[in-house]
């Protein structure tokens, strides 16, 4: 009765983990809701951002940075991996943010 169940350990059932999935798309859905915000005040004549949206940006852009972290490791460890392409696009897109977080005057 020491065994433990197989639903617990779906790895030894055979089950591959789609946790990078899973990553990956909640650093898609933060790299969106961070360029939703900045731009619809690209448009004002001196766009700035107020200390709420850049703590915001700052906030999405280390969530972001973690994921892509992670994803790099697996990507490492699993050189077929088809989030490869995914993975570059949401590496361009941080980089994007991060600039326009550096570019904001204040």
């Amino acid at each position: 009765m020491n065994t433990i169940p197989l639903f617990l350990t779906p790895f030894a059932a055979g089950v591959q983990s789609c946790r990078h999935r899973i990553v990956l798309r909640r650093a898609e859905s933060h790299l969106l809701k961070a360029v939703a915000l900045y731009y619809p005040i690209v448009d004002q004549v001196k766009p700035t951002l107020s200390e709420e949206q850049q703590a915001f940006l700052s906030t999405k852009i280390m969530l972001v940075q973690h994921a892509i972290d992670e994803l790099e490791q697996h990507a490492a460890l699993h050189p077929s991996t088809s989030i490869k392409p995914r993975l570059k696009v949401a590496k361009r897109a941080l980089r994007l943010v991060q600039r326009l977080l550096e570019d904001d005057p204040e």
